[in-house]
């Protein structure tokens, strides 16, 4: 993971660093072919490295090949249509991605009181007693019960497994979770989203250390 100044903590993209380290970990290939580094990059060739990728993944999710595989969360962003069929746009796909949500979070958190620069401002509805809809103060107050229900779920999530029990983590889920219902004001928030965002981020959490390993692995060679 790393740390970053837009949000508490940033689960590392595992496509990104995978993408980035295979030539290295090839180079190493003839000296560990047993090891886990070279294992790590087969799986990427099998998976990826074919002209009907995108088939090959899918009839392999649906057999249920991908349950212990260290690129599951690239496999599902596939799926989703969330990278392009052309790998070449990944990187691409990936950076347009986080700017969006950067741009969301920006506008829905970091903004979320400001006054959009107005050089007037109505003080009848910048209020903190205002009762109108449209009143920056009542939106800000609806905006903090919001967030006090999603936090209230996300303490509650997996608390068998430690990695949800951190500070950090569970600031980026209540963050993540704020922004979509925002995004989404005709669906709103509604409880057990939680329990749906958590699979993902713990499966980019795990892609992570996946390659983490097989990096440490081959610095060492």
């Amino acid at each position: 993971m790393q740390q970053s100044r837009d949000d508490t903590i940033e689960v590392t993209d595992p496509l990104t660093a995978a993408s980035a380290s295979l030539e290295s970990l090839e180079e190493n290939e003839g000296s560990f072919s047993s090891s886990t580094s070279t294992s790590y990059r087969d799986e990427w060739v099998r998976l990826f490295e074919r002209k009907d990728y995108v088939a090959a993944i899918k009839l392999e999710g649906i057999r249920g090949g991908l349950r212990s595989s260290r690129f599951r969360s690239v496999c599902w962003r596939v799926y989703l249509e969330c990278l392009s069929e052309e790998q070449a746009q990944w990187e691409a796909d990936v950076k347009k991605s986080r700017q969006q949500y950067s741009d969301i979070k920006q506008e829905h958190i970091s903004n979320s009181l400001r006054e959009d620069n107005q050089e007037e401002v109505d003080l009848a509805l910048f209020n903190p007693l205002s009762q109108e809809e449209d009143s920056p103060w009542n939106k800000y107050f609806q905006d903090k019960e919001t967030k006090q229900m999603i936090t209230q779920d996300v303490i509650r999530t997996f608390p068998e497994i430690p990695f949800f029990q951190t500070s950090d983590v569970r600031e980026m889920l209540v963050n993540l979770l704020f922004c979509y219902c925002k995004e989404h004001e005709d669906l709103g928030y509604k409880q057990g989203m939680h329990e749906l965002l958590a699979p993902l981020i713990f499966v980019l959490h795990c892609d992570h250390q996946a390659f983490l390993h097989a990096q440490e692995i081959s610095s060492q060679l």
